[in-house]
């Protein structure tokens, strides 16, 4: 009975997997809180196969219970690879037909579906080799349903047997499992150019890398701890990302790479030069510098392209072309990284006397595109600083990083006169500054500025504050498991205290 509950659990998330060609999917969607913020419903498929494994599992340890269930479970499996070895055999005779056969006619609806991610060509080559792969998976699966039903069938005269299946079903697994591993070692990973680029960049430096959609460089910023505008995809900022959509497309093409980039995680500076909407120079790129240069970028690295992405990344340039024009371009792939230096950037902390509030929209970015705004003198607020900065009293202010971590900064400031001090680290509501002995204010506000970044109004005078993030909740989900974790504590203690005395004492062989 456990093992057909498990298995019915997981036929019941397997349905939720197969998203909307199912009418269960439509109902959780509409009315189940939280479940239209799923990305993808197969992602299900992962709890599926727990479930089927726990199945699996259970149903074993009933077989060796009862052996004589083996015989028609074996008949079953016979059947099963009859089947599986029929459904091989059809589309090596389907794909063998015509250029215009079954399998052909198959392999090109799926393509055609958009629900599909099949990028390469349907050329006569792939429909050959998707059956192929079709055949042997089939045909490897039928096997060892034909070795596990001949071995079920003679089970209830050696039961030994029954052990046998199971490991014929484990080295099946392992064999198809094989297939997909890649592995590669981290020295043919490595990436010489972007690695110098790197190891030259300062203190809060970072690095554009124009690593369009290929998945094997465009995280290499996580693999290798680099300081990189773009390449985190696990996390992306709302704030952030609009703002770099904007950056890469402007006003006309954001809202395309903005569904790119929250859809699919896509790189926008890459998806921008895949488009023909942007490109790359010498000294940045050519659109968007001024909000590139808010983003503290020194290098512009630009990885080959891979040879398998070459013609997908031509068919993109054609399929976005612009009205100018623009994206008609031959696509550019050089055989090794080049590395551009950017002149200019603005650094990690910076003072500004002058402010304006406005909402964080694109009219407002393509408003300072048109007005020529200079982010050296004026922030971009959402709502008025307290307290509020002098713009007529300017002189230099000092800053001073104590110390630092990946989520933790502390600043050492001295100012002549009220100032925002600009901090270019993405905004979050996580992030707060605490007043630290010795600082001339008690209370901070850390506010969105310029969109995406961080401004902390201070006045005239020596500050010394702590800028943490420190979500809400964050602290309140630490303080539940810390007193969760002492009342478990606490339980266990009872349990054992308990335990001890119910034990009863051993006396002496004879003794009253």
């Amino acid at each position: 009975r456990d093992s057909l509950t498990a298995l019915g659990l997981g036929l019941v998330i397997l349905t939720i997997s197969f998203g909307r060609y199912t009418p269960f999917f439509q109902v959780l969607y509409d009315y189940f809180p939280g479940f239209q913020s799923f990305r993808a419903p197969s992602k299900f498929l992962f709890f599926v196969a727990l479930f089927i494994a726990l199945a699996a599992g259970l149903g074993l340890d009933a077989l060796l219970a009862r052996t004589d269930r083996a015989r028609l479970l074996g008949w079953s499996a016979m059947g099963l690879a009859a089947a599986l070895e029929m459904g091989a055999g059809w589309v090596l005779v389907a794909q063998s037909e015509s250029a215009d056969g079954a399998w052909a006619r198959l392999i090109r609806s799926a393509k055609e579906d958009i629900e599909a991610y099949i990028w390469v060509e349907a050329t006569e080559t792939y429909i050959a080799h998707a059956a192929h792969a079709a055949a042997r998976g089939l045909g490897l699966a039928g096997a060892a349903a034909l070795a596990i039903g001949g071995l079920l069938i003679l089970a209830p005269r050696r039961p030994r047997l029954i052990l046998a299946a199971a490991a014929v079903g484990l080295i099946e697994l392992v064999v198809f499992s094989r297939a997909y591993r890649r592995t590669f070692t981290l020295e043919t990973g490595g990436r010489s150019a972007i690695n110098a680029a790197y190891a030259a960049c300062k203190e809060g430096e970072r690095v554009i890398d124009m690593a369009r959609f290929d998945g094997r460089v465009r995280n290499y910023a996580v693999e290798v701890g680099g300081r990189n505008v773009w390449g985190y995809d696990p996390v992306i900022l709302k704030r952030y990302g609009e703002f770099a959509c904007f950056a890469a497309g402007g006003v006309m093409r954001a809202p395309e790479l903005r569904e790119q980039v929250f859809t699919w995680g896509s790189d926008p500076f890459g998806n921008a030069l895949n488009r023909g909407f942007n490109d790359y120079t010498p000294t940045g790129l050519t659109r968007g510098g001024k909000f590139f240069a808010l983003l503290r970028p020194r290098f512009i690295v630009r990885p080959p392209v891979a040879p398998e992405y070459r013609e997908f990344v031509r068919y993109l340039t054609n399929s976005s072309r612009p009205p100018d024009g623009v994206g008609a371009r031959t696509i550019q792939a050089p055989e090794a990284e080049s590395v551009y230096e950017i002149p200019v950037y603005y650094p990690e902390f910076f003072f500004v006397n002058e402010y304006l509030v406005r909402p964080a929209t694109f009219e407002t970015l393509n408003e300072l595109v048109m007005n020529a705004t200079s982010f050296d003198t004026t922030a971009v607020l959402e709502e008025e600083p307290y307290p509020m900065p002098n713009n007529t009293q300017k002189g230099p202010g000092m800053i001073a990083v104590a110390d630092r971590s990946t989520d933790h900064i502390t600043l050492h400031v001295e100012l002549p006169a009220n100032a925002l001090l600009m901090i270019t680290h993405s905004y979050s509501r996580g992030w707060r500054a605490v007043s630290l002995p010795g600082s001339a204010q008690q209370d901070y506000r850390v506010l969105p500025a310029d969109y995406t970044l961080m401004a902390v109004p201070l006045s005239a005078g020596v500050h010394n504050f702590r800028l943490e993030y420190s979500p809400a909740g964050y602290r309140y989900g630490r303080w539940i498991s810390l007193v969760s974790f002492a009342g478990y504590l606490a339980a266990l203690a009872f349990w054992a205290r308990r335990n001890h005395r119910a034990r009863p004492i051993a006396r002496p062989a004879g003794s009253p």
